[in-house]
């Protein structure tokens, strides 16, 4: 659980659900498998229990999303299986293993690389960019032209004002101000969250309690004999008359 990710590698995983079962992958990717039951798949990688209650659902939009995310974008190549009893789907098993990390590298400058030819860098220079610069310092810069070109910024010169960029560093600089604003945010998200999660358990609990007080009532009627079931009865419409 405590791997050390590599950063481009956790850049490039836009899931939680993506990330959190890569970095259990990657623990097993010597062995090459792992077996999850469902219940802690869904604990492992941040499914709350009233989510994707419908397995095929989870499939879709959890496990095949996540797997393909991580064999797109990762070190490590997987495949999985899926265990049932019955008609239930009881268990995934996990065969994981891995891609050399210059592999994934590679793909990735490749990637930068064509975001810059697009941006109308030639190649000899993006290269010289990338002996420069990491990947998210590039990425990051790149980003920003792209939403002052979005947002209308009439740029005569692409290539040269992206260049600028490059030197001076155009991505934002948080002030004090709005790490402490974007804190109380996301602890004002957090609270939101907690209250949620907390009506969600309540919900539950009722429903439990109400099964556990029906069961306990039924329990103790079916031990009654017939003669005491009548009296009690008899008490029950005396008592409403």
């Amino acid at each position: 659980m405590y791997v050390k990710l590599n950063l481009f590698i956790r850049r490039g995983l836009n899931s939680k659900h993506s990330l959190a079962l890569y970095e259990v992958l990657k623990d097993y990717q010597n062995i090459g498998r792992i077996r999850m039951e469902i219940d802690n798949f869904r604990k492992l990688v941040g499914v709350e229990a009233e989510q994707y209650k419908i397995f095929t659902m989870l499939k879709k939009r959890i496990i095949d999303t996540a797997i393909q995310e991580i064999n797109e974008k990762t070190d490590l190549k997987v495949v999985y299986d899926l265990e049932n009893e019955g008609r239930k789907i009881t268990a995934i098993v996990f065969r994981v293993s891995g891609t050399a990390p210059y592999e994934v590298v590679q793909k990735n400058n490749e990637e930068i690389l064509h975001k810059l030819n697009a941006m109308g860098i030639k190649d000899a220079l993006a290269k010289e960019l990338l002996e420069k610069h990491d990947e998210d310092y590039i990425l990051a810069n790149i980003r920003v032209v792209e939403e002052e070109l979005k947002n209308g910024k009439e740029i005569r010169n692409i290539p040269a004002y992206l260049m600028k960029a490059f030197t001076v560093d155009f991505r934002h600089i948080e002030t004090e101000f709005e790490k402490a604003q974007k804190g109380k945010k996301q602890e004002k998200l957090l609270e939101i969250k907690q209250a949620e999660e907390w009506e969600v358990k309540k919900s539950e609990l009722a429903k439990q309690f109400e099964h556990q007080k029906m069961e306990a009532v039924a329990d103790v009627l079916n031990k009654l004999s017939d003669e005491e079931t009548a009296q009690m009865k008899a008490e029950f419409l005396a008592e409403l008359n």
